[in-house]
């Protein structure tokens, strides 16, 4: 055995105070110097107790502590959570193949985020770096579940650093209140993941800390859950982790330490010699296993771990051929079963060990197994992208793999992210530009690429942006910034281009083209000022003189023909009144002398010049007295000698289209009435064959008469004439004349064939009709026939007849086929139809649980096992778990409770058996799940187990007292320390209140013995300490007030005797009063100076708590 830990005996009364030292520290120094066992073989007789022996090597653990953020946290106690995890990772043995840890944040449901992975860093300065950098989010919610969920699905992944050969560990810290139900469901599920939960409930004892014990699996393990408080967490923390997590698999865990415990088969390095064969190697149990995924074994004692970058899939490998490189974009750590997929903006590197982030520059998308240069047009600012991001608008970039994009430049536009387009004529931009301006209004740029625009100048139009401003025209103007030119307003006028304004015309003067100077009106005209046109002088007015602003009236007895002139003289014949434009004719039957301003009456007779000449009329020509000319005769009149005062009229059957000679007889073919001038062509139907007809004779039927000169003759065969009809007319369809000389022609009759009208008819052919007045035959329409010749009609085909050929009798359709009436030929009957004799008129539809693939057949009754819908060309096999029998139309689904899986040609399904169950529709039963049951057969579905019970897949019992099971669970747990199972079917146990106590597995929870005391939910009383006392069913000690003291195990405080002084509260025994001081009186703080000459002699007690 050891010696003792101290060899210096600490003294127990203070030499200073004569008082016995019995402080905390004290009593500690106490244990370590005085503990020891009595042994014959030490030097002294004197050595301390065994201790724990230190284990040799720590475990791998992968450890996550999940924390929580929300509101009620606050910002100080989250930065005292910080700082106690800073103290727990310090006393960690972190290293990459020991301990690693990993940090998550949470809230409300889906805010969980990770501060760094187990894989970030194993470096315990790093670590604490990350802890102390963490944010503080004040959530408004506490969401253990989803905190549950996220941990243990995305961060327990060997893709951040979780290990398969490690023991998992999630340490959740939270002050909240969450879904218990929820909560629970996810923590279940963790649990069968192989993760330990640990727990930490941080200030007081509500209902949320009941579901923090739940998931910790207090009742199994209650060193796995803490109530602290958050001034306490930076101890307690540290404390409760290391004692679970430092301590390896083969160790028992107890006081907070770890005992090794030795192996009970052979153990490598245990000294005996043990070897196993190639793809196997020795456990920690020192039996020989089979190699496992990720791992080679090339026979002896120990496995060996695929190097990362590769990975093995199968178990008992032997070889480090069996470990396979990963592909391009994955990897593997060290062990590895698979590789796994680099994540998008990451790719594996060299050795495919771990993931690298694309660097600035490039980016990876999911799927992709390489990082990818970043494309013109976008920018990839960071490492690990998973996308470019397309440049913003006004920006662009022309390289690829580029971090930033560049402001498009003033005088371009940057519409495509590519390529900086420089601003085309009549555009421009002042820089970071999508598109390109329009120059505005009365604005122009004739280059491209520029930063603005210009303004157009006077006398200047700029209606064309990209061009040079264009000067105005002659009779036009411009101001300043016009788009065009503006036109000269009427009467003004611009005569040279570039005008910024236009000038009044002259009075005297036009201006009908503005761009030329005024020019002066001529002779004859006039005008005012503004003037665009001169104005002719009115009439009886003239002007010899140009420019002038007025016309001269003309005088009477002359003209003004031209008003350009002076006025001329009238001449004989003619006259004028004053302000006349011309001189006039002296009217019929008057004459004058020049300058006349009237005229003289003609004789009667003759005809007068306007000088007063007086002549006979000629032949042809009449004149009555008074009168200036001769008249024309009449038409249909005549003269044929000069000097005539009248015309004679002409006789029927004569032409006198001459008046002035003798008349002459009409031509044949032609006639006049009495008084007509000249002879009329005989109306069409008409004809005169003689010449001096006053009359046409009208032309008789059967007649051509179209030369009206001659006599008619006979019509041809295949032609008619009415009477009176000038020619001959070709019969209409569908008749005929068959002889000369017709005047009609006749209807064909029904069944003939017209088609030459000047023949006689004959008969139609077989297939072929004609009706009465039709010019030839027509065949028959499908669906028709005539079966002779000369038919009138054609027959509708009858229902279930093959009329395919028009002209025969038609036969009757086959068996399998039909016609409907009116078809020419016969159709076969349709899928799902049938028609099984000949000459059908339709098809019927096969009926529901028939066979019907033979259409010319009758059909069948489909077979067990199978089935047929209405109009089904033939049967259809059940599907598997359904049946059917013979003639159905559907198949039966396999019903809830039933057994379907063997149902072969419409057998009857079986009962599922107890223990199982199925859903309408099931193929097959199925297992009741872990925690439910079916106790009889045919069940559709299984019901829970109760609370309180056990359970098989069949039945449940109770689980009787001291035992206790929640709904779902299949076996009854121990009712835990502290607690009581009162009733044979308990499902929560009854924790014992404070000042009782129960062991494990108790029915009921027993009071505390005088003298001890207990708080709610102990397993066993505690001694009341030293200086305090506990009444029966204590609680919590009270400590001995001033004047009073107890030993350990007290009821009550007993009062300081005489002699005795108890100068404190909790004094474990009474101190004498020193030399020269006295207490006569009990129960008192403080002893009393002697009086002088008077001393007592006092007797210490000393008392001491450990012997």
């Amino acid at each position: 055995m050891g010696k003792c830990r101290s060899t210096s005996i600490p003294p127990l009364i203070n030499p200073n105070t004569n008082e016995i030292s019995v402080g905390e520290k004290e009593k500690a120094d106490l244990l370590n110097s005085y503990f020891c066992n009595i042994s014959t073989s030490s030097d002294d007789g004197v050595t301390p107790p065994d201790l724990p022996l230190q284990c040799s090597s720590v475990t791998p653990a992968d450890v996550i502590f999940v924390i929580d953020e929300s509101s009620s946290v606050g910002q100080t106690h989250f930065t005292d959570t910080i700082n106690a995890l800073s103290t727990t990772v310090d006393n960690l043995a972190i290293g990459e193949n020991d301990i690693r840890v990993g940090f998550v944040l949470f809230h409300a449901n889906s805010s969980s985020r990770s501060i760094s992975y187990l894989n970030t860093s194993f470096d315990k300065n790093v670590i604490k770096s990350a802890l102390s950098s963490a944010s503080y989010a004040a959530g408004n919610d506490t969401d253990i579940a989803s905190a549950l969920d996220f941990t243990c699905q995305t961060m327990f992944v060997p893709n951040k650093g979780e290990r398969s050969s490690a023991q998992n560990y999630l340490v959740l810290l939270s002050d909240g209140i969450t879904d218990a139900t929820q909560a629970k469901t996810s923590g279940i599920t963790c649990r069968s993941e192989g993760i330990t939960i640990i727990t930490v409930g941080i200030g007081g004892t509500s209902n949320g800390h009941l579901v923090l014990k739940d998931l910790a699996d207090y009742y199994t393990y209650p060193d796995h859950y803490l109530n602290t408080t958050y001034a306490e967490l930076g101890t307690t923390l540290p404390v409760l982790v290391t004692s679970v997590v430092n301590c390896s698999s083969s160790d028992i865990v107890t006081a907070q330490s770890c005992n090794c415990t030795e192996c009970d088969t052979n153990c490598p390095g245990s000294g005996i010699a043990a070897s196993c064969s190639a793809g196997s190697y020795f456990s920690t149990d020192g039996n020989c296993e089979t190699c496992p995924q990720g791992y080679f074994c090339a026979g002896g004692a120990s496995k060996v771990a695929c190097s990362a970058g590769t990975a093995n899939p199968n178990t008992g490998q032997s070889t480090s051929g069996a470990c396979a490189a990963c592909n391009t974009g994955e990897y593997s750590a060290d062990g590895a079963d698979v590789c796994t997929a680099c994540p998008a903006g990451q790719e594996s590197n060299a050795g495919k060990t771990a993931c690298t982030d694309c660097t600035a520059g490039n980016y990876k998308s999911s799927g992709q197994t390489s990082c990818q240069t970043c494309p013109a047009g976008s920018k990839c600012p960071n490492n690990q992208m998973t996308a470019p991001i397309t440049c913003p608008s006004g920006e662009y970039q022309t390289g690829t793999g580029q971090t930033t994009c560049s402001s498009c430049p003033g005088g371009s536009q940057c519409s495509d992210p590519t390529v900086a387009t420089p601003c085309a004529k009549g555009t421009y931009s002042s820089g970071s530009a999508m598109s390109c301006t329009a120059c505005a209004s009365g604005e122009y740029q004739a280059s491209t690429g520029q930063t603005s625009c210009s303004a157009c100048t006077t006398g200047h139009q700029c209606a064309d942006a990209t061009v040079a401003p264009v000067q105005c025209l002659a009779g036009t103007y411009a101001a300043a910034s016009s788009i065009t030119c503006i036109a000269c307003a009427t009467g003004t006028y611009a005569d040279s281009a570039g005008a910024s304004s236009c000038s009044d015309c002259t009075a005297g003067s036009q201006c009908s083209n503005p761009a030329i100077s005024p020019v002066a009106c001529n002779a004859g005209e006039y005008s005012g000022a503004k003037a665009t046109t001169c104005t002719a002088c009115d009439t009886g007015y003239y002007q010899a003189s140009t420019g002038q602003s007025s016309c001269s009236p003309c005088t009477a007895g002359s003209e003004c023909l031209d008003k350009t002139a002076s006025p001329n003289q009238c001449l004989a014949g003619t006259y004028s009144a004053a302000l006349a434009t011309s001189c006039t004719a002296c009217p019929s039957g008057t004459y004058s002398s020049d300058g006349a301003s009237s005229c003289t009456t003609c004789p009667a007779g003759q005809a007068c010049t306007v000088n007063g000449t007086v002549t006979d009329c000629p032949a042809g020509t009449y004149n009555a007295a008074g009168e200036t000319t001769c008249t024309t005769c009449a038409s249909g009149y005549y003269s044929n000698a000069a000097g005539s005062s009248s015309c004679t009229k002409c006789t029927a059957g004569y032409d006198c289209s001459n008046p002035a000679v003798t008349p002459t007889q009409c031509l044949a073919g032609t006639f006049s009435n009495e008084g007509e001038a000249g002879c009329t062509n005989c109306a069409t139907g008409y004809y005169s064959d003689s010449a001096g007809s006053s009359s046409c004779t009208n032309c008789t039927a059967g007649y051509d008469c179209s030369n009206p000169a001659v006599s008619p003759t006979q019509c041809l065969a295949g032609t008619f004439s009415n009477q009176g009809e000038a020619g001959c007319t070709n019969c209409a369809t569908g008749y005929y004349s068959d002889s000369a000389g017709s005047s009609s022609c006749t209807k064909c009759t029904a069944g003939d064939d017209c088609s030459n009208p000047a023949v006689t008819p004959t008969q139609c052919l077989a297939g072929t009709f004609s009706n009465e007045g039709e010019a030839g035959c027509t065949n028959c329409a499908t669906g028709y026939y005539s079966d002779s010749a000369g038919s009138s009609s054609c027959t509708k085909c009858t229902a279930g007849d093959d009329c395919s050929n028009p002209a025969v009798t038609p036969t009757q359709c086959l068996a399998g086929t039909f016609s409907n009436e009116g078809e020419a030929g016969c159709t076969n009957c349709a899928t799902g139809y049938y028609s099984d004799s000949a000459g059908s008129s339709s098809c019927t539809i096969c009926t529901a649980g028939y066979d019907c693939s033979d259409p010319a057949v009758t059909p069948t009754q489909c077979l067990a096992g199978t089935f047929s819908n209405p109009g089904d060309d033939g049967c259809t096999n059940c599907a598997t778990g359904y049946f059917s029998s013979n003639g159905s139309e559907s198949c039966t689904q396999c019903p809830a409770g039933k057994d379907c899986n063997s149902i072969i040609n419409g057998t009857e399904p079986i009962d599922c058996p107890a223990g199982f169950y199925s859903h309408d529709g099931d193929n097959e039963c199925r297992n009741c799940p872990s925690g439910y049951y079916s106790s009889s057969p045919g069940s559709s579905s299984c019901t829970q187990c109760t609370a309180g019970n056990s359970c098989t897949a069949t039945a449940e019992t109770p689980c009787g007292t001291g035992k206790y099971s929640v709904a779902g669970e299949t076996t009854c747990r121990d009712c835990p320390a502290g607690f009581a199972c009162t009733t044979t079917t308990t499902s929560t146990p009854t924790q014992c209140t404070a000042g009782q106590y129960a062991a494990a597995q108790a029915s009921s929870c027993s009071n505390c013995n005088s003298g001890e005391y207990s708080t709610a939910g102990s397993a066993s009383c505690t001694i009341c300490p030293a200086g305090s006392k506990c009444a029966t069913t204590a609680t919590t000690p009270v400590q001995c007030t001033k004047g009073s003291y107890a030993p350990a195990k007290s009821t009550g405080c007993t009062s300081c005797e005489a002699g005795h002084k108890c100068p404190t509260d909790g004094m474990i025994t009474a101190t004498a009063c020193p030399t020269g001081y006295y207490q006569t009186a009990t129960g008192q703080e403080t002893c009393t100076q002697c009086p002088q000459g008077i001393f007592m002699y006092l007797i210490l007690y000393i008392v001491l708590q450990y012997s």
